[in-house]
């Protein structure tokens, strides 16, 4: 597969909603709580002080799903964190995420660019991509923070790696619509990847964990 991003083996770990195992092994109490949280929205924030001017224009045109609401709900989820920053609690708003519209998804696949970020936020960063077949990111760590991701649509795989200078595989995941992920260098460096037939849509959120 082609590499395009630069910055874990059980083939039974074809998984709808959160890989639990994935998600949570090695993280504490309070992290795991966290996820729990309600999602609060407010009306306070304008598009230009949360979204890139990339993505205002290609939401604006049609170039790539209209995801503003799960943008703002994501920036409120942000800036209403009173725990460390964990990936963790933007679930509730992933989760909230049931499907795209048909329409803009042709439109999106037509795109020449494939990474999107929609937000670029010290604490926050949000991307979304267009995994075409056979691609693939560089093996990569995420920090205390880690990264959350959720596939909009079709199908992904993660391979996971011991989090060392020679990474060794630990496990081969795949994951279908609707499914989600988490993981920091606790846990592990990983690689995702796009092996199958047909292109593929995920939505990734980082924060670097302060």
């Amino acid at each position: 597969m082609k590499s395009f991003i630069s910055n874990t083996t059980n083939e039974r770990n074809t998984l709808r909603g959160i890989n639990y195992f994935h998600s949570f092994q090695g993280l504490s109490k309070n992290e795991k709580n966290s996820s729990q949280s309600e999602v609060k929205t407010t009306s306070n924030f304008s598009r230009e002080q949360i979204l890139t001017s990339n993505a205002i224009f290609q939401m604006a045109t049609g170039q790539v799903p209209d995801l503003w609401e799960v943008c703002l709900n994501l920036y409120n989820t942000l800036k209403a964190c009173t725990a460390p920053l964990s990936a963790i609690q933007f679930v509730p708003v992933l989760e909230q995420i049931y499907s795209l519209d048909q329409q803009q998804v042709k439109r999106f696949l037509k795109n020449r660019e494939h990474r999107h970020v929609l937000i670029d936020h010290e604490l926050l960063k949000v991307v979304l991509i267009h995994w075409k077949p056979g691609t693939v990111s560089a093996i990569h760590g995420h920090p205390k923070g880690g990264c959350i991701f959720k596939i909009l649509q079709g199908k992904l795989e993660e391979l996971r790696f011991t989090p060392t200078h020679s990474p060794k595989l630990l496990s081969t995941s795949s994951y279908k619509t609707g499914a989600m992920t988490y993981i920091d260098d606790r846990i592990g460096y990983h690689q995702v990847g796009n092996p199958y037939g047909i292109s593929v849509i995920s939505l990734h959120v980082y924060t670097p964990g302060k």
